[in-house]
Order: C-alpha cells, then sequence, then structure tokens
C-alpha cells in the first residue's frame, strides 16, 4: 500500500512539475501592479522581467518571447482583462515554438490558472512551480531532497483543487475520474506529508545535537545569508579556503546549509561559517518554511553576515526582500542588530560608486579578487569577541611552560612575540 501511495504522489509530481522530460521553450509573462500600495517602490518591471528570465534559463529552458502587464490587481479571478487575454492567445497560437507559459505571480489561483490553460492550451506555470523546479534539479543532499519534497505538497494539494474544479465543469463527460479519485489523491498526499515531516523532525534533532557540540566546544558561527546569487559561496570559500565548495554564476545554486570551518587571522580563533540557500522575491511561505529545518543552523548563528551584491542594479529591492524574509522567518531583533552587511561584487562596479556602498553602512568587499576581506576578517572578530563574551587579553608567559600550555589548550593564542615573551590569548 505504501508503494502505491508513493507511486501515486509521484505520478502527481510528474503531471503538475513537468520535470522528467520537458525542456520548454517559454513565453514569460511578467505582471506588475502599476500604482498604489501594492506597487514595488523599490524596483521596476523592466529589472523584475531580467529576474523572472533568469529564472526560466536557471533551469536551462530557453525563453523565446517576452512581455510586461500592468495590473491594478492580483486579487482579480480573472488575472488580465480580455483584451489583454486576446492578444496573448493570439501570441502563443502563432509563435509554435511556445511550449510553456511562465506567468512569474507567486502563485495563481485556481480560477486563473484554469482560464489561463484553457485558453493557451499549454502548461502554465507559476513563481512557485518554477522555483520547486529549480530546487528539484540542485537538491543533492538528502537534507534538501526532503525539503523540496515536503515544499511540494502545498503545490500539488492546490493543482489537486485546480484538476478537480475543472472536472466539476465536465459533469457528463466520460472523462471524469470521480470523487473517489480526488479524495485518495488528497489521503496520499496528506499520508505523504506527515511521513516527510516526521523525517525532517529527526534531521532536525541531529542537526541541534551538532549545534550543542559546536557551542560545547565555544565554536563560534557566523551565518552567510543573502539573495540568491550575490555571492554567499565565493565569500566563504574566499575565507576558509575550502577546496569543497564550488561557486556557480546561477541562481539558487546553494540548496544545503554546509559548514566550512576556519581559523580567523589574528586571534586564530575558531569560526565555523554557515551557507545557505539564497532567498528571492515574491516566494510563499510555505516555499520558506519547509527549508526552516535548515536554515535554523543560521538563524542560530553568533552572527549574521548579510552579503549584498552591489553590483546587480536591482540591489536595494533584493536588500528589502532578504530583511522582510528574515522578519517572515520571526529572526530575533538581537540577532539582527548583530548583524554585520556587506556589499560584494564592487570589483565589477565604477571606483566612484564605492562610496554608495559605505553609505549605505555595508562593507565594501569583492570575494573573486579579495577586496576588503581582511577588513572584513576583522570587524568578524571584533563582534564575534563582543557577543560570545570573550576576553583579548595580553599575557607575559614562559614559553614552553605550563602557563604556555594551558593556553594553547583551552584559549586561541594569536600574536606572539618572543623577545618580550608576551603572547595576545582570546578565551
Amino acid at each position: 500500500m505504501e508503494g502505491d501511495e508513493h507511486h501515486s504522489a509521484s505520478d502527481l509530481v510528474d503531471r503538475y512539475f513537468h520535470v522528467s522530460t520537458m525542456v520548454h521553450q517559454v513565453l514569460v509573462i511578467q505582471p506588475f501592479i502599476r500604482f498604489g500600495h501594492a506597487a514595488k517602490k523599490d524596483t521596476n518591471n523592466q529589472l523584475m522581467l531580467e529576474e523572472s528570465i533568469a529564472l526560466v534559463r536557471t533551469l536551462n529552458w530557453k525563453v523565446v518571447d517576452h512581455i510586461s502587464i500592468g495590473l491594478a490587481s492580483y486579487k482579480k479571478k480573472v488575472l488580465f482583462n480580455i483584451g489583454k487575454l486576446t492578444e496573448l492567445e493570439q501570441r502563443v497560437a502563432t509563435n509554435h515554438k511556445i511550449t510553456a507559459v511562465f506567468v512569474s505571480r507567486y502563485q495563481l489561483t485556481t480560477q486563473q490558472r484554469v482560464q489561463l490553460e484553457n485558453l493557451f492550451m499549454v502548461p502554465v506555470i507559476d513563481r512557485y512551480n518554477l522555483v520547486l523546479q529549480i530546487f528539484f534539479q540542485h537538491a543533492k543532499s538528502r537534507d534538501a531532497k526532503l525539503q523540496v519534497a515536503l515544499a511540494e505538497i502545498p503545490y500539488l494539494k492546490n493543482r489537486l483543487m485546480v484538476e478537480h474544479e475543472e472536472e466539476r465543469g465536465k459533469k457528463h463527460s466520460g472523462e471524469r475520474q470521480g470523487e473517489k479519485y480526488f479524495d485518495m489523491q488528497r489521503f496520499v498526499l496528506k499520508k505523504l506529508e506527515g511521513g516527510i515531516k516526521k523525517k525532517i523532525d529527526h534531521l532536525r534533532e541531529q542537526r541541534l545535537k551538532l549545534r550543542s557540540q559546536r557551542k560545547q566546544l565555544e565554536v563560534a558561527t557566523v551565518a552567510v545569508i543573502g539573495y540568491t546569487n550575490c555571492g554567499k559561496t565565493s565569500l566563504i570559500k574566499a575565507i576558509t579556503g575550502s577546496s569543497t565548495m564550488q561557486s556557480k554564476d546561477q541562481l539558487f545554486a546553494t540548496l544545503d546549509v554546509t559548514c566550512h570551518g576556519t581559523r580567523l587571522p589574528v586571534s586564530n580563533m575558531e569560526v565555523v561559517f554557515v551557507d545557505t540557500v539564497g532567498f528571492i522575491s515574491d516566494i510563499p511561505t510555505p516555499l520558506i518554511a519547509s527549508f526552516s529545518s535548515t536554515l535554523e543552523d543560521a538563524l542560530h548563528a553568533d552572527i549574521l553576515l548579510h552579503v549584498v551584491d552591489y553590483s546587480n542594479p536591482d540591489w536595494v529591492h533584493q536588500t528589502a526582500q532578504v530583511l522582510a524574509t528574515l522578519k517572515r522567518l520571526q529572526v530575533p531583533t538581537e540577532a539582527m542588530d548583530r548583524m554585520i552587511t556587506v556589499g560584494n561584487k564592487i570589483d565589477k562596479m565604477p571606483t566612484d560608486k564605492w562610496g554608495q556602498v559605505k553609505e549605505n553602512g555595508a562593507l565594501p568587499i569583492s570575494a573573486t579578487v579579495g577586496y576588503g576581506l581582511d577588513f572584513l576578517l576583522g570587524r568578524i572578530e571584533d563582534k564575534l569577541i563582543n557577543v560570545t563574551d570573550r576576553l583579548r587579553v595580553v599575557l607575559k608567559v614562559k614559553a614552553g611552560g605550563e602557563e604556555w600550555e594551558w593556553l594553547h589548550k583551552y584559549t586561541s593564542v594569536g600574536r606572539l612575540n618572543s623577545g618580550m615573551r608576551t603572547t595576545t590569548t582570546t578565551w
């Protein structure tokens, strides 16, 4: 029975996500609110469209057409007016390359999706669907795969509602699957969700033990967060010299929360840098919530390191989205107060714009060329010593003596001056 349930759920994934075989050629539709409180003031429709196109290309799909459409509201039963729908229908019908339509809205309602798919006669994909498919491709570890599977459940439930709604309009059709079919699918998804949550809870307990061990060993932790593709992985690799990390110039290249240890250059303090999944705008709460078990590693770190890609023209909006997501994840105020913000990729900016980074309270750096990393490590060191209640002291001890051995065993010994027999120690 359990095998049948997993097979049934797998069928739903294949039907609704098209992840198995399809490499789509896509019409990208970028809706945006023209005016009012729902309009985005810190970005524009062109930048939104460019990000939507980048999302599609991350799946190695091809964008064959694109359009931005201004709306008064997203909350209408019919997303677009009759005139615009007619134009879009003709666009899809006359361009035989189009095999799917991506409406870059975080999640279409049941009625919106039914209307658009009936009109276009090709799959209509929203932002939730697309990001999940990227997650599906990039998930490598058991943790990431489980969390992607959990994130799929709300979407599958929504699509099942769409199919159920369509069937109600076919009361006398021989193609109807019946209420029993939909009841069974809902049962399968509910049971599958419960099983996935139990496995994730087990992983959460394992992560809690690892965090407790680090705390007992008094290992300081720095969680590196930021908008997707801002350069988090490149920065950690530049700081730690980790040979296992591979940075990629693509959205959501990192899905697993991974830990990378190093020692700070001055104090010799042991530090673990935590790499995290990137944030993005217009992502539903269930999608973020599904990654909460691994994000907890970041949220319990001693300090947060917020990486902002200042070379991106949309950096203001991206910064706002990261801060909004942290708020949705209920990150404590004291953790936000301990956050260090860096302006990355300044090597891609004109030098006369570097002052803009400092004016906004960020440290200008470049993870790829190494600019500003020494200053950043000094700032991290000072902050960690402060928030972890460590002390930095200068002691005069006999080299090789009992005190010397004790300091090397129980503290972080930094600078040594053998002439004066002094040592700078942190504990």
